[in-house]
């Protein structure tokens, strides 16, 4: 018997297999994915050749429309998986799907783990892709996870004005300044899973690209798996920074008005503007 993942063209997309398996081995060593926490999903479209894909295992109507990603192909990780089991063995993680019907539906195709369901935050993955790609963006990854230290200051952040999250983080740890210049987007609690935590979700990316769920967790966009966890790593650090100044007694300082410029002209430089 032929195993099902041998029929898909893994010389092509094994990079992007590795790459989620490095990313999903890091988000476990660092508590970020309790139990079956977490998710990953890629669009694929431009490294797979459709005509050489298999025939579609299943067709599954989705809940709304995606017009705008008919026809794309996304790598989404399966429910229920686990980040560790998914770092040894992504391809077991991970399932191909094609949105079909003019993004009314998708097929499970027959690589991958064909009998699995894609993530339960599928329509913000959907709805984050399907954005991407009206606006031109060149990022097709998105990654969730629950970074603990991120997830609390999200707690504090319901207590205090509009921004504060943002002030808190630049004020922690002078990188978030350099790599977030326009800081993060901020979604208070909604439920997980749903439309409305989807349509919050992409109006905070269309500036951001990075969004914290309050009280749940965080979502990255990136070229990469790898890119969107560093992206993660750097403010969850920073968060950490922050947290551990508070317990010390410590109040974190911001930056001056000076520091702050000369951060400006360092980006310049490094961004090449």
């Amino acid at each position: 018997m032929v195993d099902e993942r041998e029929s898909c063209e893994i010389p092509v997309i094994g990079i992007v297999l590795e790459q989620i398996a490095e990313a999903a081995g890091y988000m476990w060593m660092q508590h970020w994915a309790e139990a079956n926490a977490g998710n990953i999903t890629l669009n694929v479209t431009s490294i797979l050749d459709s005509a050489k894909l298999p025939l579609a295992a299943r067709k599954v109507e989705l809940p709304r429309a995606y017009p705008s990603l008919a026809g794309q192909l996304i790598l989404a990780t399966v429910t229920g998986s686990r980040m560790r089991d998914v770092s040894l063995d992504p391809a077991a993680g991970c399932m191909l799907l094609r949105i079909e019907d003019g993004g009314k539906a998708f097929s499970v195709l027959a690589a991958f783990n064909a009998s699995g369901r894609p993530t339960s935050e599928l329509a913000s993955h959907l709805l984050i892709h399907e954005m991407l790609l009206e606006t031109g963006s060149k990022l097709r990854t998105v990654v969730h996870t629950h970074p603990p230290e991120l997830v609390a200051l999200t707690h504090a952040a319901e207590t205090q004005p509009e921004g504060w999250l943002n002030d808190a983080l630049w004020a922690a740890h002078a990188e978030v300044k350099i790599f977030f210049p326009g800081g993060v987007g901020h979604v208070p609690y909604i439920m997980p899973g749903s439309e409305a935590l989807a349509e919050a979700t992409v109006e905070a990316l269309r500036s951001h690209p990075v969004v914290v769920w309050a009280r749940h967790g965080a979502l990255a966009l990136g070229e990469n798996a790898l890119d969107a966890f560093d992206a993660l790593d750097t403010l969850n650090k920073a968060a950490d920074i922050w947290l551990t100044c508070r317990a010390a007694g410590v109040e974190p300082t911001h930056l001056s008005a000076p520091e702050l410029a000369e951060l400006g002209s360092y980006l310049k430089k490094l961004t090449g503007e």
